[in-house]
């Protein structure tokens, strides 16, 4: 079927038997990793938010809506996909008010219980915390200019009309234009940077032992952490040698516009083993969200963690310590952590910052000493810019006398 693996996970009549109050029990192909909605950047929010109209568009015309159709019901593998099947009703069957249709299309603009896709939208292009506590009333008033609540109130009475009168096809229509205006900007700067940096042929030595070290030593699938919103040469050479070897790549970066441009460069390039995760894992903030490393390790599960250039982010920007840095890592990763380390320490930075950093232990054996503490290194390999690139196999774990 067309909507099956385009629009929706591939699903199956299942020949399990669950009991007699079950008449047909439905499978979905297994997906290997769901993600989750706190991991899209905003273009991805945007992408997913346009799918979801897509199909609820195709699926009218077999008499059927989506009766939640919040991003918590979708997931992204290369294409956003509908995971609940059971949520697809006849839409002559929903008996919510006294405008069933309309109800329908309110769940794209709001949910009592979860965000939905345009809250996650507007969300996205603010600071969370502005966003808790600028929101009025379950509105999005609270963002919106003078002009902009009108146009909105507009909108929504044009579709209350629309579904009044069953023109369903034209009111989701109506709100596949209207969310146009809130389409993320991308930095095509940043992206053409990473096309010319891919194609390019020339390699250090840097850049060719960290390939070696992956391609060799890692297996097929491995998380890369790349943090903030520095451009690097040295990270896209690296990716475009190690895409060929990798099948699963999961890129975790903190910044919104370089996570996003990631994102438009790996779906130009339809580098399908690549996907891109927008999640501030080192945030203090972070130990009880949904994105907590807890929860994105068990989501994820992988076997070897590359952490490429992220010790300037993690000290300079998190303030976090190099015991809690490799305490992180440990945490991410079932087995291998790759990384690199430079001795020097940039110059932008100001003395005295300079100075602290140096009386506070940032040194090479300052930092091995709490790398040993949840690692052991495999390789050391020493460059002669004064950085070094580590291959380490995490410490077993000892809990209730078993080994984890």
């Amino acid at each position: 079927m067309k909507l099956f693996n385009n629009y929706i996970v591939n699903t199956f009549k299942s020949s399990k038997y669950l009991g007699d109050s079950f008449g047909v029990v439905f499978e979905h192909q297994y997906l290997e990793n769901i993600d989750d909605p706190e991991d899209w950047s905003p273009l991805m929010i945007y992408d997913g938010f346009i799918k979801s109209l897509d199909l609820q568009l195709e699926l009218f015309k077999k008499n059927l809506l989506i009766h939640d159709p919040v991003p918590e019901n979708f997931t992204y593998n290369n294409n956003f996909l509908l995971l609940d099947f059971g949520s697809i009703s006849r839409f002559d069957r929903i008996i919510v008010g006294k405008n069933p249709i309309y109800w329908n299309i309110n769940q794209f603009f709001y949910n009592k219980y979860v965000p939905s896709f345009f809250e996650r939208l507007v969300k996205s292009s603010i600071n969370s915390n502005d966003f808790f506590k600028n929101k009025i009333n379950n509105t999005l008033y609270g963002f919106f200019n003078y002009d902009e609540r009108n146009i909105y109130e507009e909108i929504r009475k044009k579709l209350f009309v629309l579904s009044e009168n069953r023109l369903f096809n034209n009111a989701y229509s109506l709100i596949k234009k209207y969310i146009e205006d809130f389409k993320p900007k991308i930095n095509f700067d940043i992206v053409n940077f990473f096309n010319t940096s891919y194609i390019e042929n020339n390699i250090s030595e840097f850049e060719l032992k960290y390939v070696d070290l992956i391609n060799t030593e890692l297996d097929k699938k491995v998380l890369v952490l790349f943090l903030g919103k520095n451009i690097e040469k040295n990270f896209i050479k690296i990716l475009s040698r190690i895409c060929i070897h990798k099948n699963n790549i999961f890129i975790a970066n903190n910044s919104k516009e370089m996570t996003d441009s990631l994102y438009y460069f790996k779906k130009e390039k339809n580098l399908n083993n690549i996907r891109t995760l927008f999640t501030d894992l080192f945030s203090e903030n972070n130990a009880h969200q949904k994105n907590s490393i807890c929860d994105f390790h068990k989501r994820y599960k992988v076997n070897s963690l590359i952490a490429f250039d992220v010790f300037s982010n993690l000290i300079f920007d998190s303030k976090l310590n190099f015991d809690e840095i490799f305490k992180c890592f440990s945490e991410l990763t079932e087995n291998f952590l790759v990384f690199d380390f430079d001795k020097k320490i940039n110059n932008f930075f100001s003395v005295d910052f300079l100075e602290s950093l140096k009386k506070n232990g940032y040194n090479f054996k300052n930092m091995m000493k709490y790398h040993d503490k949840y690692f052991i290194a495999k390789k050391i390999l020493t460059l002669k810019d004064n950085r070094y690139i580590i291959l380490s196999k995490k410490k077993s774990r000892i809990l209730g006398g078993k080994k984890l």
